[in-house]
C-alpha cells in the first residue's frame, strides 16, 4: 500500500513538471527592432545620438514576428550587460501584434548613474548597446537587438587616446594644467622646463644674491 502511494506521488509529480516545463521551455518569441523617428525606416542600427534611437515592432517589415501582446519593461546594457538605463514600469505595450506608439527610447528608461532621464554611454569600443525587452522585471525572459551611437564611439576613441583625460595641445600632445594629470610628451616637457628654471633662480640667488 505504501508503495503504492509513493508511485502516486511521483506521477503527480511528473505531470506537474510537464505541465509547466512548456511554457517555459517556449521562451519569449518574435522581435523587434531600433529605427528612426516615426519607425517607418525599417531596422537602423547606427545613430547620431540616443536621442535618434526608436523602437518599432517587427510584424509586417520583414523582421521576423511580432511580439506577443502584452507590457514590456525595457533596459539598456552595454554587450557585456553593464546596466545603463532600465524602465521603472512595463512601458512598452504590444496590441495585436503592433507596438500602441513609436517608442523613443531615451524617453522609455533613466540612467543607471544618477536616474535622470535617458542611458549612460558606453565606453565599449565602436559605441555599441544593447536594448532588452521583457514582460517580467526581471528579464528572465527577454529579447534583445544591438545598436550603436557615433556619439559613444567617438568618445570611447577619446579615452583610448588619452586614458588620463588631461587636455591636450594641438599637436594631440597631453598638456601639463597645474593637476598633475599630463603625462604625454607636452606634459613632461612643461615639467621638465619648470624644474630648469627652478635650479636657475637658485643658481642666480646663491651667486648674485638676486633671482633673475
Amino acid at each position: 500500500m505504501k508503495t503504492r502511494w509513493i508511485f502516486v506521488w511521483l506521477l503527480v509529480l511528473v505531470l506537474s513538471m510537464v505541465l509547466v516545463m512548456p511554457a517555459a521551455a517556449k521562451g519569449l518569441t518574435g522581435s523587434f527592432y531600433t529605427t528612426s523617428a516615426g519607425c517607418t525606416a525599417g531596422s537602423v542600427t547606427q545613430f547620431e545620438a540616443a536621442a535618434d534611437v526608436y523602437l518599432a515592432t517587427a510584424r509586417g517589415n520583414g523582421q521576423g514576428g511580432s511580439l506577443p501582446d502584452g507590457s514590456y519593461y525595457v533596459r539598456v546594457t552595454s554587450p557585456d550587460g553593464e546596466l545603463l538605463g532600465s524602465s521603472i514600469t512595463a512601458s512598452v505595450v504590444v496590441t495585436n501584434g503592433a507596438f500602441a506608439s513609436c517608442y523613443q527610447l531615451i524617453k522609455l528608461v533613466t540612467k543607471a548613474s544618477d536616474g535622470a532621464q535617458g542611458f549612460d554611454l558606453t565606453t565599449v569600443p565602436g559605441g555599441v548597446f544593447k536594448v532588452w525587452l521583457s514582460p517580467d522585471a526581471d528579464f528572465a525572459l527577454s529579447k534583445t537587438h544591438n545598436f550603436t551611437l557615433q556619439a559613444a564611439r567617438a568618445t570611447a576613441q577619446a579615452q583610448e587616446k588619452n586614458p588620463s583625460g588631461a587636455p591636450e595641445d594641438d599637436q594631440g600632445d597631453e598638456v601639463d594644467d597645474g593637476s598633475g594629470r599630463g603625462n604625454g610628451q607636452g606634459g613632461w616637457r612643461n615639467q621638465f622646463l619648470q624644474f630648469l628654471e627652478q635650479w636657475r633662480q637658485l643658481f642666480m640667488t646663491h651667486r648674485y644674491g638676486v633671482a633673475a
